[in-house]
């Protein structure tokens, strides 16, 4: 987050999670987009499988559910011990193109260490 932001009020954030599931990785991160196309119908997606064990998702929408509108680039990744997701978002109102592109590279060149 930004200096100023919050985790109720944030303009741009990059996270990581982590399950402890068994599912395959790709039915998490379609799972994933699947649950935002269900709630905002009106949202654009994507999905990219780099391998067997990462996939690159990206959504975006103008505002739905009382949720304000933004853009998302996550990967997953199938690790021995669960699945890893680090991701970058953005709201709207602060997205710069070149920006989002730079955290794009970032987000889908990350990787795990043994």
């Amino acid at each position: 987050m930004k200096q100023g932001d919050s985790v109720k009020h944030w303009e741009t954030l990059v996270t990581m999670m982590y399950s402890r599931s068994n599912q395959p990785v790709e039915r998490i991160a379609m799972g994933t987009l699947a649950m935002m196309k269900r709630d905002c119908p009106q949202a654009s997606t994507s999905i990219r499988k780099l391998s067997d064990t990462e996939y690159v998702t990206e959504h975006a929408h103008n505002g739905c559910g009382g949720y304000e509108g933004h853009r998302s680039v996550r990967k997953y990744i199938r690790g021995r011990d669960g699945i890893h997701v680090v991701a970058f978002d953005v709201k709207n109102r602060s997205y710069n193109a070149a920006e989002y592109q730079r955290w794009k590279r970032i987000i889908t060149s990350s990787g795990l260490s043994d």
